[in-house]
Formats: C-alpha cells, structure tokens, sequence
C-alpha cells in the first residue's frame, strides 16, 4: 500500500517454527514487519524495515522478544556497472526470564554487497557483513562475527 507519498509501504506477519537439538529450545514465533520505502537523492529509495518477534519456546526459560531495525540504500551502477547496497541493522533482544545472567542483548550488524550483472539473465553478488552483538554474559553470548557471501543468480 501507499501510506505516504515517499513511497510504498508493506506490511508481513508471519510465524516461525523451529526444532533444536535441544528439544527445550524448540519454539514458534510470531513476528510483525513493517517496510517503508523513501525516495531520496531523486531516484534512489531508501528501504527501512522494522521487526518485531516474539519466540516462543517449549521451555519458557528461553523465551524472548526482539525488534531490529534494518535500512539500506542501492547505489546503481556506481561503477564498472556495479550495484552497491551499504545497510546497516540494529537489533535488541528482551531475554526475558535470563535477563539477569544475560541482560538485554544489542546487535549491530553493517553490511555492504555488491552485485553485477555477470551475462544476460546472469547476476554475481560479493557481500560483506560484520556482527557485534553485545551481552552480560561475555564468555557465552557476547560475539563479534565477519561473514563473506558469494552468489549468483539466474533471473528466469
């Protein structure tokens, strides 16, 4: 839909089942998403995102809420016929019932990808992506995360 005349705006609810090998940790979890396109810079759009879930597990113990909020921009063509789409992602987990070993946890993860059109009907992508998530608990949930994508597509 159209809230706004920035641009188009969607809305996704969902649910999510998940099994562990740790059957106390299998879970379902509802989750709300929120999309809002602005044009910026005349014909760029910045698409800004933000969720919202509820997980929900066998053992409540394990329960938690999360919300992130997650913007990006493509920068097409900006060189050698290269898409370049910098986001950044913020995201805070309520663990709930373990906030006092593992307080609230903060996630911040930028992101860069590069995508070119390598042959008619034919995209490769390069993306980097760096992860910090904070915690109380240091040694066990506290990280900090590099990960490196390569892909290709074939657009039918």
């Amino acid at each position: 839909m159209k809230w706004f005349d920035t641009g188009n705006t969607t809305l996704k609810v969902s649910i999510k089942a998940t099994e562990y090998y740790d059957p106390a940790k299998n879970s379902y979890s509802p989750g709300l998403s929120l999309t809002q396109i602005f044009k910026v810079f005349g014909d760029k759009s910045l698409i800004n995102t933000l969720t919202a879930d509820y997980l929900h597990a066998r053992d409540d113990v394990n329960d938690e809420r999360n919300a992130k909020l997650r913007t990006s921009l493509t920068l097409s063509k900006l060189f050698e016929k290269v898409d370049v789409t910098p986001t950044i992602a913020i995201g805070i987990k309520d663990t709930m019932k373990q906030k006092g070993s593992r307080g609230n946890e903060v996630n911040l993860a930028p992101n860069l990808a590069l995508n070119r059109e390598l042959a008619k009907k034919l995209d490769g992508t390069l993306e980097y992506t760096f992860t910090k998530n904070w915690s109380k608990s240091k040694s066990t949930y506290q990280y900090t995360k590099h990960e490196i994508h390569f892909g290709m597509s074939y657009n039918f």
